[in-house]
Formats: C-alpha cells, structure tokens, sequence
C-alpha cells in the first residue's frame, strides 16, 4: 500500500522529491488516493485518476512541434503564424502529455492542408481514438446544386454536399440537412464563414477570416480542424455541436461561445483577443482537452452551464462563474487539468450574488492572484495549487488537496472553509500552524 501511494503522489506532483512515511499516509487518509480497483465515473477516485491523467508530464518538458512552411509555421518557441503574421505564441511550459498529443495534432493537420504536406498521415488523440469526423470530411464529394444568393452559396437537402477547394468571398451556407465542407479560404465582410443549419454538418480544414459574427454557425455538428481567424463576435457560434482541432484566434468577443443547450468541445488551441475563450451559457457545455489562451486577460472559461478542463487555461481567471437571472440557474466548474493565474486574478472565481459550485481536482498555479476566490456558492479544492504569494483561497473554500508556497516564509489565506489538506513550504515540508490536523509519522 504504502508503494502505491507513494508511486501516485509523486506522479501527482509532477517532481521528483522525497516523500517521506508520514507525508503519504496524511495523504492516503484524507482520501485523495483512491485504492478502488474500478472508479465509478464523477466519483472523487473517477475524479482524481482524471486529474493524474491529464496532468501527467506537465512539468515543462513537453514543447510542440516545430514546423515550417510557405504559409502555416510553428517556432521553436511557440510562435504560429499564418502567410507571417502571428497568430498566438503557445507558451512552451506547462504541457501535459495528453495535452502535448493534441495539440501535436493540430500542427500537423495545419501543415497538411494548408502547407499541402500531403506526405503527413494524421494521428490519433490523447486517447489513442481515431479523431472525430476527420476522414469522413475529407472523402466528401460535390453532390447537388449550389445556389448563389446576396449572402452567400447555398447547398439544400439532406445527402447533398458542397466542397470548396478555392476562394469564396461570401459564406458557405448548409440549409436541410445538408453538408459543407471547405478546404480552401472564405474570406469576405460579413456573418457566417460557414453557417451549418439545423441536421447539417459542416467541416473547415482550410481559413476562414471573414470579417463579421462568427467564423462558423453552428445549429447542426460542426468540425473545426484548419484556421479560423475572424474579426467578428465568435470564432465558432454553437448552438449545436462543435469541435475544434485547429486554432480559433479571433478577435472578438469569444474563440467558442456555446449557447443554451449547445455543446462543445476543444482539442486544439483557442487563441480570443476579446473577452472569452469558451463562453459557456446557460444549460450549455463546454469541455476543454487543449488550450485556451486569452490575451485580453479575461475568462478562458466563462460559466452560466457547465464547464470542464482537462487542458490548459491561462487569462485573468481561469473559470469565472456567472448566473442566468431569467433562469436563476448559476454555473459549475470542474478543473481536472491546469490552470495558470496571473497577477490580481484568481483561478476559479464566484462573484457575490452568483451562485453556482466549482471543484479543482487538477493543478492552479497561482501567480500572485488567488487560487479560489468565492464571495458565494461553493467550492473544494482535492487537488493542487502552487501559491506563489498572497493568499490561496478566498471565501469559504474546503480545502482536500495540498497546498505548495513556493517561496520563503509564505502565510498565505486558506479562506473560511474547512481545511483536511496537507499545507507544505517550497522545501514540501509541513508549514506550522497550517497542519494541526495532519500526523507526522516520519
């Protein structure tokens, strides 16, 4: 037992350091391991062996993959662009192993159709699935009459299918069930890249930059997996279903804003210059496995419905938890991956009046914000938060997990919950005053 517990703590901590007897047993008792041979799923076992799988390998030595070509090139630092102009540096720290996957998915699907290395066979996801909808889209053929209206090409009726392989400069419309998919580049002024109705579906492995609402419209199942680098109010407007596997980088309001009851997902990176990486509402759901980044420094994920990150978020909060006031619901947000905070910010955050619940079952890194920070509804913590300075938690957080000050002589807030966690100085051992209810058995 004592093997296995050490074994995981480690692999939890992502560092190589000396775990003594005491440690691990003050850990195993309060529950964070789970010695269960099966976890039932949304269960704390389910929950942390979640958190250990997609934290795994995250301590800076993963970069992504370096790529050049004529127009789509990824720097040995991070840095892509497009035809020269950057479209988001991915800072090359902090990468999972799973997260590592993906994204290296997206490198080489971007090298394959937009560079045209058509040498490159695509791989699978951080799971070892095939990815979603990929070759379906791609062995799509023109079948039915496009019809050309003032506001763009319109293809009708279920079985009917509208590839573009060249340049349009008005949006490519999916009406009845029917299918689109484009390959090459919709650049024009005005709403809708791709706008995909009710049944149908829609695929973009090429650009999209049209200058208006949203780079795609999703009511049926759209797929992301090239560019999207719009100048309106969303990269992809979900209403439906949708996935990206690419880059959203544009720079309006939000890279996904997921409407009510609509679902989705990322795989790739979301790179917003406005206000909202996922914008989740209410009776909506949003699942990050990639990357968000948002350079405005506001919400990667903003909450009325439900959100979960398995990937990376980094903004000035990392899940911001509103509330729907026609429908009094409030959000919840689950953390099983990481999450980077920056200065005067917070992690997860629930505003006074809000409501709603958040979890971290993964890792906060806490740079000078804090890392839970609730003037309402609920929030634990069974996972980790590397506190750099000031406080921890705000409000009544119940802390399950383990804290790390990362600096000498830290005293940083735990907040009004209860604490059943483990409180360590940067040396990982026990911080006095912190741990009256922890036994060293060293």
């Amino acid at each position: 037992m004592k093997r296995e517990l050490e074994k995981s703590l480690k692999r939890y901590l992502k560092r190589k350091v000396r775990i003594t007897l005491g440690f691990v047993t003050a850990f195993a008792i309060m529950g964070n391991v789970g010695l269960a041979s099966e976890a039932i799923e949304g269960s704390l076992d389910w929950s942390m062996e979640k958190a250990k799988e997609w934290t795994e390998g995250y301590d800076g030595s993963n970069k992504i993959k370096e790529i050049t070509g004529d127009r789509v090139s990824i720097s040995e630092a991070g840095e892509i662009k497009l035809d020269g102009t950057v479209l988001v540096t991915v800072p090359q720290t902090n990468i999972s192993n799973k997260v590592l996957t993906n994204i290296n998915n997206t490198a080489d699907l971007l090298d394959k159709h937009i560079n045209g290395n058509t040498e490159l066979v695509i791989g699978k996801d951080a799971d070892g699935n095939e990815i979603v909808g990929y070759n379906e889209g791609l062995a799509l053929q023109n079948n039915g009459e496009v019809v050309e209206q003032d506001t763009g090409f319109e293809i009708s009726g279920e079985g009917n299918i509208f590839v573009n392989d060249g340049e349009l400069n008005k949006s490519q419309k999916s009406l009845e069930g029917a299918t689109i998919v484009n390959k090459g580049e919709i650049t024009f002024t005005g709403d809708g890249g791709q706008s995909i109705g009710n049944n149908g579906v829609g695929y973009n492995y090429g650009i999209i930059a049209n200058d208006g609402v949203s780079g795609q419209y999703i009511l049926g199942t759209g797929y992301n997996y090239g560019i999207i680098a719009n100048d309106g109010s969303n990269g992809q407007n979900i209403l439906g279903i949708g996935y990206n596997y690419g880059i959203i980088a544009n720079s309006g309001n939000t890279g996904q804003n997921i409407g009510s009851n609509g679902i989705g997902y990322n795989f790739g990176l979301i790179h917003n210059k406005g206000n909202y990486g996922q914008n989740i509402g209410s009776n909506g759901v949003g699942y990050n496995y990639g990357v968000i980044i948002n350079t405005n420094n506001n919400s990667a994920q903003s909450i009325i419905g439900t959100g979960y990150n398995y990937g990376i978020l980094s903004g000035l909060y990392g899940q911001f938890i509103s509330k729907d006031t026609t429908t009094n619901t409030s959000g919840i947000g689950y953390n099983y991956g990481i999450i980077n905070v920056n200065t005067n910010a917070s992690g997860q955050y629930i505003g006074k009046d809000k409501g709603g619940k958040v979890y971290n079952y993964g890792i906060i890194n806490n740079n000078g914000g804090t890392a839970i920070n609730i003037s309402s509804g609920e929030a634990s913590n069974y996972g980790v938060v590397k506190n750099t300075t000031g406080a921890v938690f705000n409000g009544k957080v119940d802390n399950y997990g383990i804290v790390i000050y990362t600096t000498d002589n830290q005293n940083g807030s735990l907040g009004a919950g209860i604490n059943k966690g483990v409180v360590l100085a940067k040396d990982y051992t026990l911080v006095s005053g912190k741990n009256n209810h922890v036994t060293d058995l060293s």
